[in-house]
């Protein structure tokens, strides 16, 4: 059977043109109450009457309505616990229902493509649903993984040099308490801001500063830090000197981050030496063997 391709497409066009038109006007029927804005009509309607304020939002309201948010994430590989967890450290604020609807209109668009593409022979159409679906859903997890990681190898470049500080407050005769906070107001980065909210946070009572430090480092999940807290809430309740801890444990961390440097050091010799060796001796090899390769072609002709 042959296709008439313009045709085709025309076709396809207008389908997904009046699909379009058709749900924009269930989801306006659903985001608006016709009654209330007909009795409003003669001032002007509050910003979040209009459809297209959280347009998203209504959107998964109207499609989704009262199912659980977590099961209907799962359906387009979205994870409520993950994504709660990531906007809590990055400080973002939490939309569960536009990064659900992202995705889910990333997946409309990849099977709308898919079709129109094996209805026209067209693998154009395809390759713009893909990329419409990488987009709107694993680009966006990529990005927020990247500045998540990239906030955890702060935490642990700048936990060395608190220790450091902590450890020299500790020996001179200051309180655990008073010693962090006197460290984490005198330091940058992220650490010491993180530090600072959970002092700021046993200051005021909701919790003691093991248990803010306990909570800091389950928030962020990086082993580094879980180990430091972790042997100084311990070596307190032992009744063990924290200076003695704390000392130790900026010796390790030391050490650790040197033999970090060096590995890093050496993976960055191997993959400096690919483009040596392609870009450098791979020229110097060929210009030796060009005139042997004449000269071998020159004897065969003769």
């Amino acid at each position: 059977m042959s296709f008439n391709i313009s045709g085709d497409m025309l076709l396809v066009i207008a389908v997904v043109t009046a699909s379009l038109s058709v749900g924009l006007l269930i989801i306006g029927l659903f985001s608006n109450n016709p009654k209330k804005l007909l009795m409003e009509q003669k001032r002007p309607l509050p910003r979040h009457h209009w459809l297209w304020t959280d347009f998203l939002t209504k959107m998964y309201d109207a499609i989704f309505q009262n199912r659980d948010m977590a099961t209907v994430g799962r359906m387009v590989s979205f994870r409520l616990d993950e994504y709660e967890v990531s906007c809590g450290i990055l400080e973002k604020d939490s939309e569960p229902k536009k990064e659900i609807m992202y995705r889910f209109i990333g997946y409309l668009a990849l099977l709308v493509s898919a079709i129109a593409a094996a209805l026209t022979f067209e693998i154009i159409l395809l390759i713009i649903g893909l990329a419409i679906y990488l987009m709107l859903g694993m680009m966006r997890d990529s990005n927020q993984k990247q500045v998540l990681e990239r906030r955890k190898a702060e935490i642990c470049m700048e936990l060395p040099r608190f220790a450091d500080l902590l450890y020299a407050a500790l020996v001179i005769g200051q309180p655990i308490e008073l010693a962090i906070n006197i460290v984490s107001s005198r330091l940058p980065g992220i650490l010491a801001k993180e530090l600072k909210r959970s002092m700021s946070i046993a200051a005021m009572g909701a919790d003691s500063w093991a248990g803010a430090l306990k909570a800091l480092a389950m928030k962020y999940e990086v082993n580094e830090l879980s180990e430091f807290v972790m042997e100084i809430t311990i070596a307190t309740k032992q009744g063990i000197p924290v200076a003695e801890k704390v000392g130790r444990q900026s010796r390790e961390m030391k050490h650790s981050k040197v033999l970090k440097a060096r590995e890093n050091a050496a993976k960055m010799n191997s993959s400096i030496l690919l483009p040596v060796v392609v870009f450098k001796l791979a020229p110097i090899i060929g210009l030796m063997i060009a005139p042997l390769i004449a000269q071998i072609q020159g004897f065969a002709a003769l």
